[in-house]
């Protein structure tokens, strides 16, 4: 009997139902509960209720080592979360820091604003005193006006933070950056500020997500996730949170074909697999679309992979989906009799779909179908 505690790790909540909950032989381990706040609590908390962690002014050094965590040992061919090439967070926001030294910069960038704020408008040198210097320095207040600027999609207000001397990469309580906040509110004017003036695009929050992944969780807009990638250096797209789960594994469960497609022509590695061995095509198959699917068999996803069940695509479209997928999945010759890890087949899952009248016919005319084989109770 399969285990339903299981929970989609963008959805952070302790009473998140999956769509297969009402089963009692759904597939556990295509979906891991790993980190503690909810998709629906981060839409809807306010920031002004996430105080910075106490005693720092710079967060970043509270959230030290998040790249550097290792997946599980029992998946033999997961990679470590991959950051070669990019700075570290503290770097990051010393090179923040020095483009927006000089407001003159701050007014060259803000033609989108629409007007000259008292902000970033240059200071008389005959006026920069000591209380002007000490408008520059990082303080607690200084760092949250900056995070709930960038939430809220105030650019004069992120501009007027970053002057006085806020941290670009500083954190909220669930870790995350000005740059993932922007992200998942889907304000695109503070995305391309930020980018600009050195905002780490790899920093992670509490529960491992980078800003590509909060956007997909939060299905920001397409125009986000492309200026992501127009950076000189692109998001790693292959980059795990603390569940195991990429950006296109993200994107496959939230059944976004748009997305979906758009990370494919970025190259990622389509065969990753999670802490619990689901990849981004077993996952599909239990709650994606048969468009979805056949994307990512035309990316050369392995049609035999096998989740933490021992399921495989085939056998997993079979229990859960419908004719389309099962169909598209049959193009790519899959090996039909795979079996999980209780012994059954595809052939026997499709018993327990309410569409096995549709499916039944394709996988017994299925090159290599026993229609004789039996589970491991029999």
């Amino acid at each position: 009997m399969a285990d339903l505690t299981s929970n989609y790790p963008g959805d952070k909540s302790e009473e998140t139902i999956l769509p297969y909950e009402q089963e009692a032989s759904a597939p556990p381990h295509d979906t891991q509960a790993i980190a503690s706040i909810s998709v629906e609590q981060r839409k809807d908390e306010s920031l002004k209720s996430l105080e910075l962690p106490q005693g720092s002014s710079n967060t970043g050094d509270s959230f030290e080592g998040l790249n550097e965590r290792q997946p599980n040992d029992s998946i033999d061919d997961a990679r470590p979360v991959s950051n070669s090439g990019g700075k570290q967070d503290g770097e990051t926001s010393d090179a923040a820091k020095s483009h927006v030294e000089d407001s003159d910069l701050l007014i060259e960038k803000s033609h989108t604003v629409g007007m000259e704020s008292e902000v970033t408008e240059k200071e008389d040198e005959h006026e920069h005193n000591d209380e002007t210097e000490s408008l520059r320095n990082s303080s607690p207040e200084t760092n949250k006006r900056l995070l709930d600027a960038a939430q809220e999609g105030d650019e004069e207000g992120v501009r007027r933070a970053l002057v006085k001397g806020a941290e670009i990469e500083t954190r909220n309580t669930l870790g995350e950056t000005a740059l993932h906040l922007a992200c998942r509110f889907s304000h695109e004017h503070i995305v391309t500020l930020l980018l600009k003036v050195g905002a780490n695009i790899e920093a992670r929050d509490n529960d491992g997500w980078t800003p590509l992944i909060s956007a997909i969780c939060q299905e920001a807009s397409m125009d986000i996730l492309r200026l992501l990638f127009d950076q000189e250096k692109h998001p790693d797209i292959d980059a795990r949170s603390e569940s195991g789960w990429t950006a296109l594994m993200y994107a496959c469960w939230n059944t976004d074909s748009a997305v979906v497609n758009f990370l494919l022509s970025r190259k990622p590695d389509t065969n990753f697999s999670d802490y619990a061995g689901s990849t981004a095509l077993t996952l599909a198959c239990g709650n994606s679309t048969a468009e979805i699917v056949s994307a990512l068999l035309k990316a050369r996803a392995d049609v035999n992979a096998q989740n933490g069940n021992g399921d495989t695509p085939l056998i997993l479209a079979s229990r859960w989906r419908d004719a389309n997928m099962v169909s598209n999945i049959l193009e790519y010759n899959p090996d039909i009799s795979k079996v999980g890890d209780d012994g059954v087949t595809a052939l026997h899952r499709v018993m327990w779909n309410e569409k096995k009248d549709e499916i039944v016919p394709l996988l017994v005319q299925a090159p290599g179908v026993d229609i004789n084989a039996k589970d491991s109770e029999k």
